[in-house]
Formats: structure tokens, C-alpha cells, sequence
């Protein structure tokens, strides 16, 4: 037989074996049709292949992925209540192939499905856990991230709380030898995909250009920051500072060819101060600022403010004649 066609024949079980090179994994597979228990855990597979859940875009709770500060990347995530309840059906749908099956010690001990499926936990949002380092030579082993499906950004970003990413998950059942605990455990399957990476997105500075910006926001971010030159302080009515704008002339022009470009009101020169740092008139200012627009106005408002406030003349000492 030729070489070939043996080969054909023996290996065909994968129907798109390089699936991976055209979509990293990112993808979900179908609905579980089978199961195989490995020790303590059974794992899923649709279609002979392993079964992935990709998730929708969902908010990040809690990110240490690709920081490698601990032993382990942790993701915590929030998928939308939809989602939530399709996927709680589908590991139910999942949970009976083992109860079935009986790949579980713990099946034994229920007399039907239904008293089972009541003793399985279910976690109430997404955790999902992968060991940082290897076992021999505590090598980094990395989470792949990806952004548009396409480039890869694997150890070159961080998440952080309140971004949004789609993870691609595999399921596993597992029972506890000591406490006989059934519960469902996220893994991840083919990486993350990132929507917004949450956190303080870069700051423009000089020559403040806007080319890149999406309305009020840049690229993967919900905002964006501004980097002040040093702007002298005219007057201030409570947490507001009126800006001498006519000192920064090249400053001005920017920002209020940025508001042109939102369809917003002339800047009046004002910004908002965010915290308890106080300036006075004649104070100099620097800071890092962030736009909010409602309706035709756009706000300023600070992140972070450095201020220098002008210094108060001495009096001079009186000479005492004796």
C-alpha cells in the first residue's frame, strides 16, 4: 500500500488538524459528545477534538496572566447573564454524560441523574487558573494574548481590572478523593483575546496630536490622558482652575482643535481638580487630564497634579536702634 494512502487511512480523525495556525484556538467546538476520566477528571471532547468554549466579551475582575508575581495566572472575568445561563445547560447537558458513563466514584452514591447534577458545583463567575512556571528549571510558561485575532502580544501588555477580553475555556469535571466534592473547573484552551486592556491608558504629550484617537478614546482603551505643559493658574472658583491660556498658545490651539473635532464648545480654559491638592491664582501648574464629554461639552478633569504655588514675599526685619 502506498505510503500515502496508509496514511490517509490511519490518521483521519482530526477533520482540520492545523485549525490552530488559522485561528489560535480562539473558536468553540460544538456541543460536548463525549467524555474520557483521567484519575479524578473527566475532560469533554466534540467532534474527536477537545471541547472549547469561547466566551463573549467579558469584563476583567481580576488579572495577574503574564505578570509572573505568583506561581500561577489567575483570570477572574464576568460573562453576560446570557451566556451564563447557555453555559450552565450545556455542562448539564455534559454532567450526564458522566453520571451515564459512570466516570466518577461519586455516581455510584446517586440514585438518578437529577440528585447528581444538584451535588455538582458550578462556579458563580469565570476563574480560570494555569501554572506559571514549569515544574523542572521553574521555566515561564506565558498565556497566549492576541489582538484582533491576528497579532500576537503574548508578554508585551498587561490586563488589568475592568478590560474586556473573550478567553477560550475547556471544561473539566473533577471529584475531591478526600470530601467527594463533584465540581466544574475553567481551563484555558486556546489563549485570550483582547478587546480593551482596562487601566490608564498612555498619555499624549507634545506636540498633542489626535490623529490616532477614536472620538474620546484611543485604541484597546475607553479614554485617554493629556500631559500639560506648565499652566499658570488665573483664578480658582472651588475644585476649578482657570487656566492663563494665552500663555500656552501651542497648547490651546490643541486642545481646542481637539474639541472642533468632537463637535464640541470652545475649551473656556477650565479644569476640574480631582483629589486634595489646592491651587491659588497665580499658581503653575502640571498635570495629566482626561475629557468627558456630555452632550456639546467636553470637561476636564485631572489624574494626576503637581502644583507649584508662587511664593509669598518676606518681610523684612526692622533694624532695632539702641
Amino acid at each position: 500500500m502506498d505510503i500515502h494512502v496508509l496514511k490517509r487511512s490511519l490518521f483521519n480523525d482530526l477533520k482540520d488538524p492545523m485549525h490552530f495556525l488559522s485561528d489560535y484556538g480562539l473558536h468553540t467546538t460544538g456541543l460536548p459528545d463525549a467524555a474520557r476520566a483521567f484519575g479524578n477528571s473527566v475532560y469533554f471532547y466534540s467532534n474527536n477534538r477537545e471541547w472549547s468554549v469561547l466566551t463573549p466579551a467579558s469584563k476583567v475582575l481580576h488579572s495577574t496572566v503574564n505578570s509572573f508575581k505568583t506561581e500561577t495566572h489567575t483570570l477572574a472575568i464576568d460573562p453576560p447573564p446570557a451566556w451564563k445561563k447557555q453555559m450552565k445547560k450545556q455542562l448539564k447537558d455534559a454532567t450526564e454524560l458522566v453520571y451515564e458513563q459512570q466516570l466518577l466514584t461519586s455516581c455510584s452514591h446517586f440514585s438518578d441523574f437529577a440528585s447528581f447534577w444538584e451535588h455538582c458545583r458550578i462556579p458563580p463567575f469565570l476563574t480560570i487558573e494555569a501554572p506559571a512556571f514549569s515544574r523542572r528549571g521553574h521555566h515561564k510558561q506565558f498565556i497566549n494574548m492576541f489582538i484582533d485575532g491576528q497579532d500576537e502580544v503574548t508578554g508585551l501588555v498587561t490586563l488589568n481590572t475592568n478590560g474586556t477580553v473573550n478567553v477560550a475555556i475547556r471544561w473539566s469535571l473533577s471529584e475531591s478523593e478526600d470530601s467527594g466534592q463533584v465540581g466544574w473547573r475553567p481551563h484555558f484552551a486556546g489563549g485570550i483575546q483582547v478587546q480593551k486592556f482596562g487601566g490608564l491608558p498612555f498619555a499624549i504629550r507634545k506636540p498633542w496630536s489626535w490623529e490616532n484617537l477614536n472620538g474620546l478614546s484611543v485604541p484597546m482603551h475607553d479614554s485617554f490622558v493629556v500631559k500639560t505643559p506648565g499652566l499658570s493658574v488665573g483664578a480658582v472658583d472651588g475644585s476649578v482652575v482657570h487656566i492663563n491660556t494665552h500663555k500656552k498658545p501651542v497648547f490651546e490651539a490643541a486642545i481646542q482643535a481637539l474639541h472642533r473635532i468632537n463637535g464640541a464648545q470652545p475649551w473656556d480654559g477650565r479644569l476640574c481638580i480631582v483629589g486634595n491638592k489646592k491651587a491659588m491664582p497665580g499658581s503653575t501648574i502640571v498635570a495629566s487630564i482626561m475629557p468627558q464629554q456630555t452632550n456639546g461639552t467636553i470637561t476636564w478633569y485631572t489624574q494626576k497634579l503637581s502644583v507649584c504655588n508662587p511664593t509669598q514675599p518676606v518681610a523684612k526685619r526692622q533694624k532695632s536702634h539702641h
